[in-house]
């Protein structure tokens, strides 16, 4: 018995009874409302620990504590899209062997004609990391973007997809190179050009803007002479072409856009530095005005305090 509800995202929220068990799960509906992909969790086995707390705050005598915890070769929870046919009234075979070992697969998504679905499967140890696409009439896999590094993917702050509805386009982000850059690829996994490259890497994208084709993006290590921990913003094209650096000043920076976007207020700092408010123009990063600059004169004043010192340390490498 599947009972379905709206969710905000566009998805459905449904209640699965099964034995008079009550689950909440995700399903994911195709365009044309013909098919849908759900997530089914196979879980893992019970594995009780024990341990002893010899001396607690209440109680003269130690109290034993249990709970919870997998180890090497236990058997653990996986979860794998299950793809049903409504017409049909029946599901679909999938080919698992892309994505047998996961440990997670996000991101799913229908195509727009409900020809196929694709989602992110990032294989337990963190060295595969696959986008897949699910034929939605045979339920056949193929893989359309691949990450296999020597040592590992840092899934959890260099990972980004983005599908450009305007001709197919997968933008995508990767540290292929040896440096965290933007790449586009086709609708067909070919990759049709990097879109960012040098010594420097891209830290995160705050807007795709489709109608003009640009990626608004923050950047670290563009500027030689600065730390390059210091994050600046900037914008270029999905081609790579016409690549804008929006902020300056030797600091990490932070922008806030005007409504229209015509403009931003550019606030920067360093350890040394206390805050400095710019207004630059968006097309370019020109600078319109300086703001204003934060005034310490009376932390200055205060006896012990010293101003931070920057210093530079070779590392092991």
């Amino acid at each position: 018995k599947l009972i379905a509800r709206s969710a905000p995202d566009g998805d459905e929220q449904v209640e699965l009874t099964k034995s008079g068990d009550l689950q909440h799960v995700r399903i994911f509906w195709s365009p044309d409302s013909h098919k849908f992909v759900l997530l089914d969790t196979q879980p893992g086995q019970d594995h009780t620990v024990h341990m002893v707390e010899s001396s607690p705050r209440d109680q003269v005598q130690p109290r034993l504590k249990s709970h919870q915890y997998l180890k090497p070769g236990d058997k653990i929870a996986v979860t794998k899209p299950r793809l049903f046919d409504m017409q049909k009234r029946r599901e679909l075979p999938l080919d698992d062997a892309l994505f047998r070992n996961p440990w997670s697969i996000e991101q799913l998504r229908w195509a727009a004609d409900s020809s196929r679905m694709t989602f992110i499967y990032n294989q337990r140890g963190h060295q595969v990391l696959r986008l897949v696409a699910i034929d939605a009439k045979t339920g056949s896999a193929r893989t359309l973007i691949e990450e296999t590094p020597a040592t590992f993917v840092d899934y959890s702050n260099k990972q980004f997809a983005y599908y450009v509805e305007n001709g197919g386009d997968i933008l995508w982000m990767s540290e292929r190179d040896g440096l965290n850059h933007l790449y586009r690829f086709d609708a067909s996994g070919s990759l049709k050009n990097q879109i960012t490259s040098g010594e420097w890497v891209v830290r995160a994208v705050d807007r795709i803007d489709e109608d003009h084709q640009q990626i608004w993006f923050r950047a670290m290590g563009m500027n030689p002479s600065e730390d390059p921990y210091h994050i600046h913003y900037c914008r270029v094209n999905f081609d790579g072409s016409g690549l804008v650096r929006l902020t300056a000043g030797d600091g990490t920076h932070e922008i806030r856009y005007s409504p229209d976007r015509s403009v931003f207020i550019d606030r920067f700092s360093r350890v040394d530095l206390p805050p400095v408010h710019e207004l630059r123009r968006s097309d370019d990063g020109a600078l319109i005005c300086q703001l204003e600059q934060a005034d310490i004169g009376r932390l200055d004043e205060m006896p012990g305090w010293r101003m931070p010192e920057r210093f530079v340390a070779k590392g092991r490498d």
